[in-house]
């Protein structure tokens, strides 16, 4: 029996809020920053979590270990890239849902050597969560905030509890095969 985490009403507002450093600014700055950051930390891997995020880093020599796209930015369709030469999906992920199928790729992708690009067919803005949650400790998940930046969230014991936190307080669906 599948299972879709729903996004309730009363969380949106929370989670319209960057879930980690906000680095305001243009690509060129954005990307400069995160760079710095990189190397800096020296993270197990990057997770980039975004059309316009994963397409940036890529542009910019930073290969994440994971990209997951739905080939749209802000409602718009784009044009489908391959950034990754493992390909999954596409995958049922509808907006304000997380999906046990998202959540199993996600899973799916960290495990495997090399780069992979999941092709999520729905929105993939809360996959974040589950990213954090998946991804081993010392990863960087990067995502947009539109019209400000970028978000970086370093996967720490407290970000994963603040991640499993939200992923509990939304509604659960099962559904039927």
């Amino acid at each position: 029996m599948p299972t879709s985490f729903v996004l309730p009403q009363r969380m949106r507002d929370e989670l319209h809020k960057p879930f980690g450093y906000l680095i305001s600014g243009s690509y060129k700055e954005t990307t400069r920053r995160l760079k710095a950051i990189i190397e800096e930390r020296r993270p197990v891997a990057v997770v980039a979590v975004g059309d316009v995020v994963s397409r940036n880093l890529h542009g910019s020599d930073i290969k994440p270990k994971v990209a997951i796209v739905d080939n749209r930015s802000k409602r718009k369709k784009l044009k489908a890239v391959t950034l990754a030469a493992r390909l999954i999906g596409p995958i049922d992920n509808p907006a304000g849902t997380i999906t046990q199928e998202a959540i199993d790729s996600i899973s799916e992708a960290l495990k495997a050597s090399g780069e992979s690009q999941i092709l999520i067919e729905g929105e993939e803005d809360l996959l974040v969560i589950p990213a954090v949650l998946q991804a081993q400790q010392g990863t960087l998940v990067v995502y947009g905030q539109p019209c400000e930046g970028i978000v970086v969230v370093e996967v720490t014991p407290e970000k994963k509890q603040e991640a499993r936190r939200i992923l509990e307080s939304m509604e659960i669906v099962r559904k039927a095969k």
